[in-house]
């Protein structure tokens, strides 16, 4: 595990330096839309602790999907959680056969008493890159690749990010940035992600 800064910045209009595009995405469930976003999502992360100028900035593109994970009431929440999923692959530049998969997760959550909604909760997951390493299976050394994965998150958040009265919307032109606690694992090692 090696710890590193995810910094996420989006916003309704990109600043001059924010070349992400814009895209829309929608949780549905059944026949009911609950979250509508329309953003421009970017993404700077410093994966090498020891080289600090090593950077990869990722756009969240327009063509990322909703995943099923997404949710218009998440189970146990009492109706008081939602969550947006947006999962994209690239193609491995290593690799040309297979895709690097890409996540981000926003966890919206309501207080029925004050009648507010905000974001509780972001975080993410970033297979960055691929190489081959050698395992011993059954006596046997074999030939793996092994995905070095990014995980990131905010943690809960307190106070809620964009809050906004329910039944309304939150518009800005720019939400800022904001840094995120992040661990590099191996896709060969147990799942585990910061929380």
């Amino acid at each position: 595990m090696t710890g590193m800064v995810a910094t996420l910045v989006s916003g309704e209009r990109p600043r001059d330096n924010f070349l992400a595009d814009k895209g829309n995405w929608t949780v549905t469930q059944g026949n009911q839309s609950c979250i509508m976003v329309t953003m421009a999502g970017q993404f700077l992360l410093k994966p090498d602790k020891a080289n600090t100028n090593t950077t990869v900035t990722v756009d969240i593109p327009m063509t990322a999907s909703v995943a099923d994970q997404s949710s218009c009431d998440v189970a146990s929440s009492n109706g008081t959680q939602q969550t947006l999923v947006l999962e994209w692959s690239d193609a491995d530049p290593d690799r040309e056969e297979n895709t690097l998969d890409r996540s981000f997760t926003f966890l919206f959550n309501v207080n029925t008493t004050t009648g507010h909604y905000g974001v509780s909760k972001m975080s993410g997951s970033y297979e960055w890159r691929s190489r081959n390493e050698s395992e011993t299976k059954d006596n046997k050394t074999v030939i793996v690749i092994v995905k070095d994965i990014i995980q990131f998150t905010t943690f809960t958040m307190s106070p809620w990010k964009y809050s906004v009265e329910t039944n309304k919307s939150y518009l800005c032109s720019d939400l800022g940035s904001m840094s995120m606690e992040a661990e590099l694992h191996k896709s060969n090692e147990p799942k585990n992600d910061p929380r």
